[in-house]
């Protein structure tokens, strides 16, 4: 049976394990992403962070003590012309494959979503790579829209 869970420091070494393979995935959709071995402390960092800010939340599912999905998430002030004091960002939803498309996905969100909620959060945002199909359909299907284009360009 999965059981979803704030993650505590305990989980870090195993949680971070699963963080850099969601970031393998994500090379996929930007390659000029910096190749993990290079970056693999600032990763340590940004959990650690994660895992310790009252503005920030993990939430992990867990299957016979294996994590095998998880949910990142932090509030941010909202400028003050966009009607929100406070807005959520999801940084990650990241399921492990052979545990996908069984809605884990959708309860880890929906956790930190609850969870955002009890913070006094009144919109959520994120950003997800414009050819990754399945994390379009995925928060779609969670109610997002999309709402804006983020361009990039080298110079």
């Amino acid at each position: 049976m999965v059981m979803i869970r704030q993650a505590t420091m305990d989980d870090f070494d195993e949680l971070f394990e699963l963080k850099l393979e969601s970031r393998v995935e994500a090379r996929q959709f930007n390659k000029k992403l910096v190749p993990i071995n290079e970056v693999a402390d600032r990763y340590k960092l940004y959990l650690k962070k994660d895992l310790s800010s009252e503005w920030r939340a993990v939430f992990i599912a867990v299957e016979y003590g294996k994590i095998i999905g998880m949910a990142l998430g932090k509030i941010f002030r909202s400028m003050h012309i966009l009607g929100h004091e406070r807005t959520g960002y999801i940084s990650n939803v990241y399921v492990k494959k052979g545990f996908r498309n069984k809605g884990l996905g959708e309860k880890l969100a929906d956790t930190l979503i609850d969870w955002f909620k009890s913070k006094d959060a009144t919109a959520l945002t994120l950003e997800v790579y414009g050819s990754n199909k399945a994390a379009l359909d995925f928060y779609r299907k969670l109610g997002f829209k999309d709402h804006s284009v983020k361009m990039v360009r080298d110079i």
